[in-house]
C-alpha cells in the first residue's frame, strides 16, 4: 500500500512537472536585430498587421553616446527578418523606449523618447507595410521640449488615429499626459494635416501583386447613412473593368472597415490579363485610388 502511494506521488510529481515545464515552451528564439545597427540593444516592442506580418522595434545604444530605434519585420511569422532600419534622425540620435503599434489596415505607428535629459516624444508612421516611413514629429508639444518626459506608451484608436501616453514633468513634478495623432501631426507628408480615419475615405488589397483572388479592405467616413459609395476597377486606359459595388452606405459600413474580394473577373464573367489595375473608392464627395497588379 504504501509504495503504491509512493507511485503515485511520483507520477503527481512528474504531471506538476510538465505542466510547468510544457506550458513555458517558446519556439524558434529566433534573433532579430541583424547585427549591423551596433552592439547593445535593449527596449524592444512588437506588433502583427492583420495580415500576420510580424513588426520588432528596438533601441540600440552602441556608445559613444549614439543611441537609436530601430525596425525590423518578419513576413513568416518570426522565422526570418528584414535587415534593420533606422526610424530617428541623427538630429536626435539619443532615442530609445521604443512602442510600436498598427491599425486595422495594417499601417503602423512608431513612438519613441530621445533628445539630451529626455526632453522630446517622437513619432513616425507608415502607410505601406513598413517599406517608407515618414519624417519623425514631436509629440509633446511643451516648447521645445525643455522638460523631462519618459516611457511612451501607444496604441491605435479608430476615432482619432494614434495615441500616446507619457509622463511629462513641465508641472514640476511628473504626470501622465495623452496626445492623438491628430493633433501631433503625425502624416505621410508633413505639408499635410492629418484627418481622423474616421474622416476619410481608405482602401488597401491584399495580396498585392496576387495570383488569381485579392482581398481588398477598405475604411468608409462617418458620413450620413442616405449617402452613397462606390468600389470599381479600371485598367491603364481608364477602361471600367468591374464594379464591385456602387450604392447607399449601410449603418454597419459607415465609419468603418469592409472587405470584399475581387476574382481577376470583369463585369461580364471573364478573366483579365495580367497587368497593373485601380481600385477606385467614392465616397460621397471623396475618393480614394490605390494600384493592383494582377500576376499569373
Amino acid at each position: 500500500m504504501r509504495s503504491k502511494g509512493i507511485l503515485l506521488l511520483v507520477l503527481w510529481g512528474a504531471l506538476v512537472l510538465t505542466s510547468f515545464t510544457g506550458a513555458q515552451d517558446f519556439e524558434p528564439n529566433v534573433r532579430v536585430d541583424d547585427g549591423s545597427c551596433a552592439a547593445n540593444p535593449y527596449f524592444s516592442d512588437l506588433t502583427s498587421t492583420p495580415e500576420g506580418e510580424l513588426f520588432c522595434v528596438w533601441s540600440d545604444n552602441s556608445g559613444g553616446g549614439a543611441e537609436n530605434v530601430y525596425v525590423s519585420k518578419s513576413p513568416d511569422g518570426g522565422m526570418s527578418w528584414s535587415l534593420s532600419f533606422q526610424l530617428n534622425d541623427n538630429l536626435y540620435s539619443q532615442a530609445s523606449c521604443p512602442s510600436i503599434t498598427s491599425d486595422d489596415l495594417g499601417n503602423l505607428y512608431v513612438v519613441w523618447l530621445t533628445g539630451p535629459d529626455a526632453a522630446k516624444i517622437f513619432s513616425t508612421s507608415s502607410r505601406n507595410n513598413g517599406d517608407t516611413w515618414s519624417g519623425p514629429s514631436q509629440v509633446n508639444d511643451d516648447g521645445q521640449g525643455l522638460f523631462q518626459h519618459g516611457e511612451p506608451a501607444l496604441a491605435f484608436n479608430p476615432e482619432v488615429g494614434a495615441s500616446v501616453s507619457f509622463f511629462d514633468c513641465r508641472e514640476e513634478k511628473p504626470h501622465i499626459y495623452f496626445a492623438s495623432e491628430r493633433t501631433t501631426g503625425i502624416s505621410d507628408d508633413d505639408s499635410k494635416t492629418y484627418l481622423s480615419p474616421r474622416q476619410i475615405c481608405r482602401i488597401e488589397s491584399f495580396p498585392n501583386p496576387f495570383n488569381s483572388t485579392t482581398k481588398i479592405i477598405y475604411r468608409l467616413p462617418n458620413l450620413r447613412s442616405s449617402s452613397k459609395h462606390s468600389l470599381k476597377i479600371y485598367d491603364l486606359t481608364g477602361r471600367l473593368v468591374r464594379t464591385l459595388f456602387d450604392g447607399q452606405f449601410s449603418v454597419d459600413s459607415a465609419g468603418g472597415v469592409n472587405q470584399i474580394s475581387w476574382d481577376s473577373r470583369d463585369d461580364g464573367g471573364e478573366q483579365v490579363g495580367s497587368g497593373l489595375y485601380f481600385l477606385k473608392l467614392e465616397c460621397d464627395k471623396l475618393e480614394q485610388t490605390t494600384k493592383v497588379v494582377l500576376i499569373k
